[in-house]
């Protein structure tokens, strides 16, 4: 077993060998036996990332967050359609912008993505319809940055 290596990244190249290392580590990670590896890079790239201003401004749209959303759950709009039980098509237009967000999207975007009522609604242009009418979703200011969740592991 290797023993836990600390890594550390002081510049733009190591930055670029870093991550063509977790590149290759990922190609050959059969049964997860590089993960750790992955995850030691991966957290010293991040670390420089901030260290050097390069961390991404959060998303300002109900748009933005769902493809964060699929980015970190590594599905396309399809499977996010069926998790959300709608259809693709009401999906594809409410991301397109052609739809607005009503109450049962809202609802379950909140209970079955995890996504903050608050996010939801500080981001939906018709907010105060829905704060009348939205139902068992927790309206509570949240105790911590609003976008703490984008960092959390799923």
């Amino acid at each position: 077993m290797e023993a836990a290596l600390s890594y550390n990244i002081t510049n733009d190249t190591e930055h670029r060998q870093a991550i063509a290392q977790m590149i290759a580590l990922e190609k050959d990670n059969e049964n997860g036996k590089n993960e750790d590896r992955i995850n030691e890079i991966g957290d010293a790239v991040v670390k420089y990332e901030e260290s050097q201003g390069h961390t991404p401004e959060p998303p300002r749209t109900l748009q933005g967050i769902l493809e964060v959303e699929m980015y970190k759950r590594r599905m396309n709009q399809r499977a996010l359609a069926k998790a959300l039980e709608i259809t693709e098509t009401r999906l594809s237009e409410f991301m397109r912008g052609k739809r607005e967000l009503n109450i049962d999207l809202a609802k379950k975007i909140h209970v079955i993505l995890g996504i903050d009522g608050n996010i939801i609604l500080e981001l939906t242009t018709n907010a105060e319809l829905l704060e009348k009418n939205v139902k068992g979703m927790q309206l509570t200011q949240p105790s911590h940055s609003e976008w703490d969740y984008l960092r959390k592991p799923l």
